[in-house]
């Protein structure tokens, strides 16, 4: 099972990808928020992604807004 963790940012945004069963890390990234749709639409398509978890913070809300394609769980944590 794998999740994307998003530490969202007015103009760039932290993420990684992890492996929950295997207590791995498989990416950690830093990028540009306007490309973070492209980003984790890509990531989809290739990965078998369960949740995201997307920290409150700064931009939060318009990042939010960014993964309505997304269509499994989305989880905002503080």
């Amino acid at each position: 099972m794998k999740i994307i963790s998003i530490d969202p940012g007015k103009y760039k945004c932290g993420l990684i990808l992890a492996e929950i069963r295997e207590k791995k890390v498989c990416e950690a990234t830093i990028l540009k928020s306007e490309l973070i749709e492209a980003y984790i639409r890509n990531l989809n398509s290739v990965e078998d992604i369960s949740r995201i978890i997307l920290g409150n913070g700064t931009s939060s809300k318009e990042i939010r807004e960014k993964l309505n394609f997304f269509e499994k769980e989305i989880i905002t944590v503080e």
